[in-house]
């Protein structure tokens, strides 16, 4: 993700549909209303959250038509990776679906 973004952050959190503010401030460690995200009340919708130690630096929301983290996450939690940390293989599938992996050290 670091060759794939042009400002500083420290992690990213792979955010699920409907889950809660709490869920948000848990893996951030800070408030942050993750409930008010157009993204919140839709399957249709991953979201990324880009964060230092102290602050979220930008987000984005990911059509899941699209691009699918569906093996890196599991649907109800968010998923927490510092930036050393997410780096991920992607392979095209049917319809020009991206499905996006994360790429473990020593994997091929």
């Amino acid at each position: 993700m670091n060759d794939l973004t042009d400002f500083e952050w420290s992690r990213v959190v792979i955010f699920p549909s409907y889950a809660p503010n709490s869920d948000a401030e848990e893996a951030l460690g800070f408030e942050w209303p993750a409930e008010r995200l157009p993204t919140y009340n839709s399957d249709a919708w991953t979201t990324l959250i880009f964060a230092t130690e102290d602050r979220v630096v930008a987000w984005c929301m990911l059509d899941t038509s699209t691009v699918d983290f569906a093996s890196a996450i599991r649907r109800d939690l968010p998923v927490v990776l510092d930036a050393s940390d997410a780096v991920f293989k992607g392979t095209v599938g049917v319809y020009g679906i991206i499905f996006l992996a994360l790429e473990v050290a020593g994997s091929p």
